[in-house]
């Protein structure tokens, strides 16, 4: 049988790696390896046919499917595996624009003011739906605020965003974890209602994310973290390997120990990955926001 340009393409991949090993190998070790190539690729069966689902539409950056989650998500709620699923459909859109792609920490620092102005644009709405005004909402005036946005979805899914962006488990959304519900919604359902500050803002959080995000499989692991809040210029700096990570991401000197500190301040739950919503409500504190409550009691002083 003939090979084709594919099986060409293929075994010049494998001739490459092997004229690097060829030192080691030696001549007859090569010709083994390309025959054996050959005989796999002409062997090789053509692709199934298969319909499109989660774990066969596409992979991550890393090419791992997309539908392979870490055993660390298997413990999170079902929301949480479908703002993944979202996060990475938008981190793979087309539509994306490269011109508000942020590629370094330091980008991401000199949008902190721009996020705060969207943020505090949501305040007034908040004290608007907070009518009994005890500095927090409860889900019929969460489920009120939605609606005002725009976004109007089922009441099951209003529950769960409401409990997912309780991170303080009150049955309460305080500001702070207002402003993570209106993200969550906003991942799963973009409208065109939103004010153009609170658009930018929630859309500038997502590119954050993706920035992060560099599996690109919708959630942090501690590795990709630590490597993200690194400066550039101190990795390019860095000649004794003390900004190196070892494999199970952990800390290879004392260089790199603030910056697992980060991470485990981001893993609310401990459960050895961020999610977005963990991520939104650490990229807050950030941006200095203040719940209600807080900046009542900071007026009072």
């Amino acid at each position: 049988m003939g090979i084709t340009a594919r099986d060409a393409a293929i075994i010049g991949a494998v001739a490459g790696v092997c004229s690097a090993a060829g030192v080691l190998l030696g001549n007859a070790a090569v010709h083994a390896l390309l025959s054996n190539a050959r005989e796999q690729v002409t062997e090789q069966p053509a692709a199934p046919s298969v319909e499109a689902t989660e774990s066969t539409f596409s992979t991550t950056k890393s090419g791992r499917a997309l539908g392979d989650f870490p055993k660390e998500l298997e413990k999170h709620t079902l929301l949480e595996r479908k703002i993944a699923t979202a996060l990475r459909a938008r981190a793979k859109s087309p539509s994306r624009s490269a011109a508000t792609r942020i590629k370094s920490v330091n980008a991401l620092l000199m949008k902190l003011p721009k996020l705060r102005a969207g943020f505090e644009h949501c305040r007034a709405k908040f004290e608007e739906l907070d009518t009994d005004g005890n500095g927090s909402l409860d889900l019929d005036e969460l489920t009120a605020g939605c609606r005002s946005f725009g976004y109007v979805s089922s009441e099951q899914l209003l529950r769960e965003v409401f409990a997912e962006a309780d991170m303080h488990n009150g049955r309460t959304l305080r500001f702070r974890e207002f402003l993570i519900a209106l993200a969550l919604l906003h991942l799963l359902m973009s409208v065109e209602e939103l004010p153009p500050e609170v658009n930018a803002a929630l859309e500038t959080m997502q590119e954050a994310f993706f920035f992060f995000d560099e599996s690109g499989d919708g959630f942090l692991q501690k590795d990709e973290v630590m490597i993200g809040l690194m400066d550039p210029e101190d990795k390019k700096r860095d000649r004794k390997g003390s900004f190196k990570i070892k494999s199970d991401g952990s800390a290879n000197s004392s260089a790199l120990d603030s910056l697992a500190r980060r991470f485990n301040e981001m893993d609310c739950d401990n459960s050895g990955i961020v999610t977005y919503n963990e991520f939104f409500y650490a990229v807050e504190s950030w941006v200095g926001m203040d719940d209600a409550e807080d900046l009542n009691a900071s007026t009072e002083l």
